[in-house]
């Protein structure tokens, strides 16, 4: 009976103290790992996390005034990052955006990974229709062996170059475009992404054929003259 009794009394201290444990520290870890879960970098502020529990107290700060600090502490360090990396990334948007020329990010296969509202000007795209199209279907069909070996070659060393060729945009008129490419490398060396700038030199190219017709046809003088 004694013993009985012993083991009654052990199982209602450890059911009180299993209670007790619950009350004061397992639903505050529950809740902070919900926390967690939930972060959001863009919260203002960076979102805190505030336990039910009175804000002072005997043993107090103890263990979980710890975890909570810490956890707050990364969510601000997280916001900070965020609104760091999103500023930057307008900063960068702004200056790209507001340039003369043509500007794009393409991955090995030529897709369209960002353009510039130049560039979706130029090739006569919206940014809804650019995104995820591979620029390869603007090249005419008689350079495309040409363009494409070029650009495998490109893959092969970190290197900038400039490049020309014609396209055809998306109303159906061609146009000479200059290029400026660089390759991105991972860190196995291998080309993973290529940043283009490019400039519509049409005009000059048709400058260039108007100016050799006209040297064909003063040497066609020439030759005429000579020969009367």
């Amino acid at each position: 009976m004694v013993l009985l009794g012993n083991a009654i009394k052990t199982v209602l201290v450890a059911g009180f103290m299993l209670l007790v444990f619950q009350y004061l520290v397992t639903r505050h870890l529950t809740s902070i790992a919900a926390f967690v879960r939930r972060i959001d970098p863009a919260a203002p502020g960076g979102e805190q996390i505030r336990l039910e529990r009175p804000a002072a107290g005997r043993w107090r700060p103890d263990i979980l005034d710890a975890v909570t600090a810490s956890i707050n502490g990364l969510s601000r360090s997280l916001h900070e990052a965020f609104t760091s990396v999103h500023e930057g990334e307008a900063r960068y948007r702004a200056i790209v955006e507001a340039q003369d020329d043509a500007v794009c990010r393409w991955l090995p296969d030529t897709t369209l990974t960002f353009t510039n509202s130049r560039y979706r000007e130029l090739f006569g795209l919206s940014e809804a229709t650019a995104q995820g199209r591979q620029w390869l279907g603007f090249i005419p069909d008689a350079e495309r062996p040409a363009v494409t070996a070029f650009y495998r070659e490109l893959a092969q060393q970190p290197r900038r170059v400039a490049y020309e060729h014609t396209v055809t945009t998306a109303d159906g008129a061609q146009r000479w475009i200059a290029w400026t490419d660089v390759p991105l490398f991972d860190a196995m060396g291998r080309a993973v992404e290529f940043q283009s700038v490019g400039r519509d030199i049409t005009q000059r190219k048709l400058d260039e054929e108007a100016i050799r017709q006209m040297n064909q046809q003063l040497e066609a003088r020439v030759q005429e003259r000579t020969a009367q």
